[in-house]
């Protein structure tokens, strides 16, 4: 995207001031924000190139905790490039760094990143495990936001290991997490979490309205609740968001026939291909 082109613009030319004045560390952090940025416009293999640049100056400037940082992010590239193993290695190196530097917060980012390669590895139990320990650090640490995405991990574990009924008592905790700390993209990713969970019961009405819940908060970002660059992000998640009420008002349909279901689910999947 072109905010994403023009703030790696911004980030390269600012380069220039900290190599001037001699600051290696602020070079050092301005390379790994660079990383991010590649990564975020789906460059992951350059990322980690930015990434690897930043470490050798943290190294020498003796910066751990700003190191572990940057270990975590290469590792989190790795996982982005399908090759999960690398990335639990580095993940493990960052987790120690962490650990020694006194940081739980980023032990915590850590340990859930493991948790999403564990996942990604189709190891759930290891992944629930990890994800219930990053739980407990972001709470250790007063990281609502983090802790209540923690929460979320959980219960999408538990559902994939067929356990609906103790995923939904997990979201119960992430959502109301999420509306305190006015996290819309938290709210809107446990809301469907949730209606998942409802249709894995077979409790078609509760996961009809927690599905369509999701979608108003995500169309809500339509009105301009949030600013524009972060509205865009959102919007990619929609048609994922619009399939799920379609589905549940067909197997509605299928159980009430006479009821207009049919219909309804029609006019909500018109209405999710118009808007986007």
């Amino acid at each position: 995207p072109a905010r994403h082109e023009e703030a790696l613009q911004i980030a390269e030319q600012a380069l220039a001031l900290p190599r001037r004045v001699g600051d290696r560390e602020g070079e050092a952090l301005l390379l790994n924000n660079i990383g991010v940025i590649e990564e975020l416009m789906g460059d992951p293999r350059r990322a980690i190139g930015y990434f690897e640049r930043s470490l050798e100056i943290l190294k020498e400037v003796g910066a751990p905790q700003t190191g572990a940082i940057v270990v975590s992010n290469i590792g989190r590239s790795w996982h982005e490039l399908g090759e999960q193993d690398r990335a639990l290695e580095f993940l493990t190196r960052s987790l120690a760094m962490s650990r020694a530097a006194s940081d739980p917060n980023g032990e915590g980012i850590t340990t859930q990143k493991i948790g999403e390669v564990r996942e990604a590895k189709g190891e759930l139990q290891e992944a629930l495990a990890q994800y219930r320990r990053a739980v407990e650090l972001f709470h250790q640490s007063v990281d609502r936001m983090r802790e209540a995405d923690a929460l979320r991990d959980v219960g999408d574990v538990l559902l994939l290991l067929g356990q609906p009924q103790e995923a939904l008592a997990t979201f119960e905790q992430a959502l109301p997490a999420s509306r305190r700390v006015a996290d819309p993209k938290g709210e809107s990713a446990t809301l469907h979490s949730q209606a998942r969970a409802y249709l894995a019961q077979g409790r078609l009405k509760e996961a009809q309205t927690a599905s369509e819940e999701a979608l108003k908060v995500v169309e809500s970002l339509r009105a301009g609740v949030l600013a524009r660059e972060r509205r865009t992000s959102f919007m990619a998640f929609k048609p994922h968001y619009s399939a799920l009420p379609v589905d549940i008002l067909m197997r509605r349909h299928a159980q009430e026939p006479s009821a207009g279901y049919a219909a309804a689910a029609l006019e909500a999947s018109e209405r999710g291909r118009g808007r986007g």
